[in-house]
């Protein structure tokens, strides 16, 4: 939820928002640098679906929460 923090700091421009947001959640997949890079660009991607749907907070998280879980899903699957 580092979207909610940014923005009770009133910081306004979303870009900034999503950046922030994006490198924080990258710094936890920091155990290895190719897993930050890659967090980094999937926080990118599921802070533009959280900021720019404007549903509400529940289908926001059960998006976001999708993405990352079908994400987990294809590193644990056999590749066959």
């Amino acid at each position: 939820m580092p979207h909610y923090i940014l923005v009770s700091y009133k910081i306004k421009n979303k870009a900034i928002l999503i950046l922030v947001s994006s490198i924080l959640f990258a710094l936890s997949h920091l155990y290895h640098i190719l897993h930050f890079f890659t967090a980094f660009m999937l926080g990118i991607l599921m802070n533009l679906y959280f900021v720019r749907l404007n549903f509400n907070l529940f289908y926001n998280l059960l998006l976001v929460f999708v993405l990352h879980a079908l994400y987990n899903l294809y590193g644990i699957l056999p590749i066959a």
